[in-house]
């Protein structure tokens, strides 16, 4: 989704909600799932279905809620190591797949617990990092992060099961922009988020 549209559709519906919306409840909830990571070309990185976490928090009215939503994805993540580059040769490339997400978005509600939830923000992307001092063999390694602005669509239904419990079951899309040394990624996956209520 193109980030303009999205940040023109959250402003929209943050700014018009209705009066007795910003008077309704407060929300928290942490959960996980499963996302699909694709960087695209995959000349050095491969796509991969990994696991994901999610923390969020929210307010709202019975109609729209704003939303504020951390997610990361692709745990499980390849160590870099000084090894995988000697005698000015790499030998190994690690399958560094680290894509987080800040998102500020506004959950709109379609139908009896149905929601789309456009949402804009800022993207990380993990890559891999060598020290190579000598210009043939690498002393460290590590993984480094870069950042970009972001935007995506979620679309889930929110399960009641208690006056302030609840379960948020939901498909999200999302971009992450490339940068000088990662390469850009769409993350698609599934999470299920217990939430609370206030």
């Amino acid at each position: 989704m193109n980030p303009r549209v999205s940040l023109l559709l959250v402003i929209t519906a943050a700014t018009h909600l209705p009066a007795t919306a910003f008077a309704q409840r407060v929300f928290i909830g942490l959960g996980a799932g499963v996302s699909r990571i694709d960087p695209g070309s995959q000349i050095v990185t491969r796509a991969d279905t990994r696991p994901s976490i999610a923390l969020r928090a929210g307010f709202g009215g019975r109609r729209v809620k704003v939303v504020l939503d951390w997610q990361r994805h692709g745990l499980g993540d390849d160590q870099p190591l000084p090894t995988d580059h000697q005698n000015g040769v790499t030998t190994r490339i690690p399958q560094v797949l680290r894509t987080e997400f800040l998102l500020w978005g506004a959950q709109i509600y379609l139908a009896r617990g149905f929601y789309v939830r456009p949402a804009v923000g800022v993207s990380s992307n993990g890559f891999p990092v060598y020290f190579v001092p000598n210009g043939m063999d690498a002393e460290s390694a590590e993984v480094s992060q870069e950042g970009a602005l972001t935007a995506g669509l979620s679309a889930g239904y929110h399960l009641k099961l208690h006056r302030r419990f609840s379960l948020a079951i939901e498909a999200t899309a999302f971009g992450s922009p490339g940068e000088d040394s990662s390469e850009g990624r769409t993350v698609v996956g599934i999470q299920v988020i217990p939430l609370l209520e206030f």
